[in-house]
């Protein structure tokens, strides 16, 4: 009797199956991004749209991408829609269940930012750096809603530069289902010029104390920054 067992010849299939399943653990595809068209894609991996498709069935099988006739390929959320629209009821359900939602992020960031001065890469520092160019250059055309989206996607490249997807995907997860309640009145305090300036800068301070590698003083600004926010929600007429 052998030890050995033959070695076959990876599929292509199967490599592209990794690396789109890599790229969406990593955050770098993010739930609900359309995918380029069969032929663009196929044409990408340097592979016939046969071999393509069948990566694609493998991906929708595990549920990782969702393939819906005439418009496209997307991909899902790793938190299944049965976990998500309970809990987005529930938050939706009262102010103070957004609040309270707040708070848990305000815990997580706090961890997200100290880990991230560990182990952010020089390309994590770019993207940090890119994301708070796209606050402030929202924030001077007074675009809210691509301001708002904009600070999203900075605490998501933090989490990215944890180099942990499963802080990527949690945060993610937590950001979608932050309620439209709480959007509101963060929207309304984030209105002020004077607000988002403030926040801006707070946000530069974190992103500084992170390229230099000072965990603590990046997890003491978050909790600062969180802090603040929440205190400005609890003042807010409406919660």
């Amino acid at each position: 009797m052998t030890l050995y067992k033959p070695i076959h010849p990876i599929k292509v299939s199967s490599e592209i199956v990794a690396q789109i399943r890599d790229l969406i653990y990593s955050g770098l595809l993010k739930p609900g991004e359309q995918l380029p068209v069969e032929r663009e894609l196929a044409n990408n991996f340097g592979v016939s749209r046969a071999t393509l498709r069948e990566a694609l069935n493998i991906l929708d099988a595990m549920g990782l991408i969702e393939i819906i006739r005439r418009k496209g390929i997307f991909i899902k959320p790793l938190a299944s829609s049965e976990l998500q629209g309970p809990l987005t009821t529930f938050l939706n359900s009262s102010a103070h269940r957004a609040y309270e939602l707040f708070e848990v992020r305000k815990s997580l960031d706090a961890q997200i930012v100290y880990t991230a001065a560990k182990r952010a890469t020089p390309q994590n520092i770019k993207e940090l750096a890119e994301c708070l160019e796209a606050m402030k250059r929202n924030a001077d055309s007074g675009d809210l809603d691509k301001w708002y989206k904009a600070d999203n996607e900075f605490h998501l490249a933090m989490a990215r530069a944890t180099q942990n997807d499963v802080f990527v995907h949690i945060l993610y997860t937590l950001i979608k289902m932050d309620s439209n309640h709480l959007q509101d009145v963060r929207k309304e305090i984030y209105k002020s010029p004077l607000h988002q300036e403030l926040v801006y800068s707070n946000h530069k301070r974190m992103y500084e104390a992170v390229v230099s590698g000072n965990g603590e003083a990046a997890k003491q600004i978050a909790i600062e920054i969180f802090s603040w926010t929440m205190e400005e929600i609890k003042a807010n007429p409406f919660v």
